[in-house]
C-alpha cells in the first residue's frame, strides 16, 4: 500500500525509539547465537512483518511488548525448529526436549530465541523508520514521489519501493555487516549498488503496483545501507544517532541522497 505522510505515526515511532532501553540489551545477540542460523519458517516470518510493517494501521511495539506477544502466540513453534536444528535424526530426544523448554519459562532456549527475535525487530524497526523517514522528507522536499511498502514486498527482499518520475525502484536496507554468515544477504555490498531483482521478487511487484495503478517500468533493486564503522562513527551523511545508541536515517538527507542517485543514472544513459 502506499504510505502517506502521517506525523503522528512518525512521531509515535520516534518517540518509542527514543526512549526504548538498546543499552539494556547491548551484547545479548552475540552472547546467545544458538538460534542465529535456521531461517524462521515462512508462516512465522509473515506474522513478524505483519505486526512490525510500516503499513499496518497498529501503532510499532516496543521490543518487550513485541516479545510478550512473539513468545505466547508462536514461541513454541520457534522452540520445535531449534529443537530440530538441534537434533535432527533424533526425534525422542528432539520431543524431550521441546517438553522441557514447554515446562520452564526459564530456561536458556527461551534467551537463544529471544536474541534471535530482538534481532529481527531491530531489523524491521530500522527498515520502518527509513520509510517513515522517506515519506517525510518526500513531503518536505516537495517531490513527486510515491513510496509503497507491504509485509508481502518485504517477504521477498523489497522493504519499499519509491516511485518516481522514471521508474519503479523497489529498495533493499541491508545493515553493513561484513561476516561470513552475511556475505550472501548483500550486507557487505557497496551502499546505493542497483542489483537485479529475481523473477518471483518482479511478479510479485508488477501485481502490487497494478493493484495501486501505477503504470511505469519496473527498474533494478537499489541497496540502501546503514549502521556504524568500527571507529564508532557513521558511514553515511543520512545517518545519525540517538543518545541510546539507535541509528536513524533523517528525512531530508535521505531524499536528498536517494535524488542524486536518480540523477546520476539518468545523466549516465
Amino acid at each position: 500500500m502506499q504510505i502517506q505522510f502521517n506525523p503522528t505515526k512518525a512521531s509515535e515511532l520516534s518517540e518509542m525509539l527514543l526512549i526504548h532501553s538498546f543499552d539494556v540489551y547491548r551484547g545479548f545477540t552475540s552472547k546467545y547465537r544458538g538460534f542465529e542460523v535456521p531461517n524462521l519458517t515462512e508462516e512465522v516470518k509473515m506474522k513478524i512483518l505483519h505486526k512490525l510493517s510500516p503499513s499496518n494501521y497498529l501503532k510499532i511495539p516496543p521490543f518487550e511488548q513485541f516479545w510478550n506477544w512473539f513468545k505466547k502466540n508462536h514461541g513454541m513453534t520457534l522452540v520445535a525448529q531449534m529443537c530440530e536444528f538441534l537434533f535432527p535424526e533424533d526425534e525422542e530426544e528432539c520431543q524431550k526436549m521441546i517438553n522441557r523448554v514447554r515446562s520452564n519459562k526459564d530456561h536458556s532456549f527461551w534467551k537463544h530465541i529471544k536474541a534471535r527475535i530482538y534481532k529481527k525487530w531491530c531489523s524491521i524497526v530500522t527498515e520502518a523508520q527509513c520509510v517513515y523517514a522517506t515519506v517525510q522528507g518526500v513531503e518536505s522536499t516537495k517531490k513527486d514521489w510515491k513510496v509503497f511498502a507491504s509485509a508481502e514486498l518485504d517477504g521477498i527482499g523489497i522493504d519499499f519501493v519509491i516511485v518516481n518520475d522514471k521508474e519503479i525502484v523497489p529498495i533493499q536496507v541491508k545493515k553493513d555487516s561484513f561476516s561470513a554468515y552475511s556475505k550472501n544477504k548483500k550486507n557487505t555490498d557497496e551502499n546505493l549498488t542497483r542489483y537485479n531483482l529475481t523473477k518471483k521478487a518482479t511478479k510479485i511487484l508488477e501485481k502490487e503496483m497494478v493493484k495501486n495503478k501505477i503504470q511505469k517500468p519496473i527498474g533494478q533493486g537499489l541497496l540502501l545501507k546503514y549502521g556504524l564503522m568500527n571507529s564508532g562513527s557513521l558511514p553515511y551523511e543520512y545517518l545519525s544517532q540517538y543518545n541510546n545508541g539507535f541509528v536513524y536515517f533523517k528525512s531530508e538527507k535521505l531524499v536528498t541522497t536517494l535524488n542524486n542517485c536518480f540523477s546520476e543514472e539518468a545523466i549516465g544513459e
